[in-house]
């Protein structure tokens, strides 16, 4: 049993399957009072405890490469299934996307969320992907009006691509990256005209 900051209870498995509703999307807090009987503020507080738990308990599964299923076996797998599709490269293993999620303009400090190239006010975030679908890293968010470079830079990605994107053969594994993000010994940019 989880208990709220009200003192209100409700069982684990309930809290879970609320939260996994809410997040699927579209979903509102009032499609979910329809499903689930609970008053708003309530489910809110669900979903608010259900969400820092899991970010406490398993951030660390998508904030560091350190994964048993990124050992360089499965890299190299992910390298041949991408080479296969007909990708240029036969060493690349994942992909580096950058999303903008607008939000509300703020009541101060609006330029540090303002993101001129989107022009709106947002929060930015990192996501490297592999081809079958998992998040290997994320990183984030970080205020709109930060470049893609910038976010790479703090997120630490390059090091620990660095450290531990080798084949078995010790030849450097390498990404595909975006055209506003810098070339590296691990990082490849996209190519002209593709």
């Amino acid at each position: 049993m989880i208990t709220l900051e009200n003192g209100s209870r409700v069982d684990g498995l309930e809290a879970l399957c609320i939260t996994l509703q809410r997040y699927a999307y579209p979903c509102r807090y009032g499609d979910l009072l329809k499903t689930n009987g609970r008053p708003v503020p309530h489910l809110c507080m669900i979903v608010k405890w259900m969400t820092n738990f899991i970010f406490d308990n398993h951030r660390h599964l998508v904030s560091s490469l350190e994964q048993d299923w990124l050992s360089p076996q499965h890299l190299q797998s992910f390298a041949n299934a991408i080479y296969l599709k007909g990708a240029a490269l036969s060493s690349c293993w994942g992909f580096v996307d950058g999303t903008v999620r607008p939000i509300c303009r703020p009541d101060q400090h609006q330029g540090v969320m303002y993101n001129g190239h989107k022009r709106i006010h947002a929060l930015k975030s990192q996501s490297v992907t592999t081809p079958n679908g998992l998040i290997a890293h994320l990183y984030g968010p970080v205020e709109g009006r930060r470049h893609d470079a910038y976010i790479l830079r703090e997120s630490g990605l390059l090091e620990e691509l660095e450290a531990r994107s080798r084949d078995p053969r010790r030849k450097d594994f390498m990404y595909i990256w975006a055209p506003s993000l810098p070339p590296t010994p691990t990082a490849a940019g996209t190519f002209p005209h593709s």
